[in-house]
Formats: structure tokens, sequence, C-alpha cells
């Protein structure tokens, strides 16, 4: 019965633990670590349990390139998260989110810049909507946002260049 659902149990399962990442984050800032001690317990955690869970294929299989594509992305991931997660000191946990999923909106633009991949009239058409809606329910009275929307909008690009 379970495996008629097996895709709408795991995107719902991962929506679950995405979303609860956000809570815990802010809850963490409300108790007084800082955004790079949440950032290194985090990452330590998943370090170690991926490195017992994928060790031995983490042994046989690391090479200098791998090594080397490896720290490039992982810049993009560590300036989308250190935004994301100092930016998350200064706004909402729901904006937060809310500002770092635009990322999707971002990386079809990243594709035609570098890789010339042709954009669509959906594709462009959805763009504008989503940023027609990223700006009603971000901005400010004033159409000012405030200093954790924007770093969380950098966060957002870490993402999109991440992907």
């Amino acid at each position: 019965m379970f495996s008629k659902y097996k895709g709408e149990i795991g995107l719902g399962l991962t929506a679950l633990i995405w979303g609860s990442g956000f809570i815990g984050v802010s809850i963490s800032l409300s108790g007084g670590l800082t955004p790079l001690q949440i950032m290194t317990i985090r990452f330590f955690i998943g370090a170690v349990l991926l490195g017992i869970i994928f060790f031995k294929e983490i042994k046989n299989n690391i090479t200098k390139e791998a090594v080397k594509a490896g720290s490039m992305i992982g810049v993009f991931l560590f300036i989308a998260f250190a935004f994301q997660t100092i930016g998350m000191s200064y706004t909402t946990a729901s904006k937060n989110a809310f500002l770092t999923a635009i990322n999707v909106v971002i990386v079809p633009f990243i594709g035609f810049v570098l890789y010339k991949r042709p954009l669509d009239k959906y594709g462009i058409i959805s763009s504008i909507i989503a940023i027609l809606g990223i700006g009603i329910l971000s901005l400010e009275a004033d159409f000012s946002i405030n200093f954790g929307d924007f770093l969380t909008i950098i966060c957002a690009f870490g993402f999109a260049f991440h992907i």
C-alpha cells in the first residue's frame, strides 16, 4: 500500500526536514549560538554520519579531481549557508526559507549566462511572477528590504551556483 505513495511520502518527508531546519536554526540563534557555531555543529554531525555511512565509497573513490571539484562547489555551499544563517539573525524563519527558495528561479538564468542554455517564454514569465511574489511578501511598506532579507537573497545565489 505504501509503495504506491512512496514518492509523495518521500517528498513530504523532505519538506518536513527542510522546513524544520529553519526553525532549528532560529531557535539556536535565540539560544545564544552564533551563526558560525550553528554551521559548525550542523556540518560536523553531517560529516560524521556521511563518513560512517559511505566510508568504503569515500576510501575507494577519492581523487585529486574529486577533492578539487568538491572544494569548488563547497565554497558556494559555504557562502549559501553562511549568508542564510547570518541572515536568519535579522529576519524571520519564514521569510528566510521563502527567500532561500528563490534559488530555483535563479538557476536557469545562471545556465543561460554560463552555458548558453536557452530560456523559454514559460520560464521567463514564471520567473517574473515569482519575483513579483517575492517582492509582495518581502518588501517593506516603503519598498525596502531589511538586512536579513538582503543576506538571504545572497544565500539564494550561493545555492543557485552550487546547483
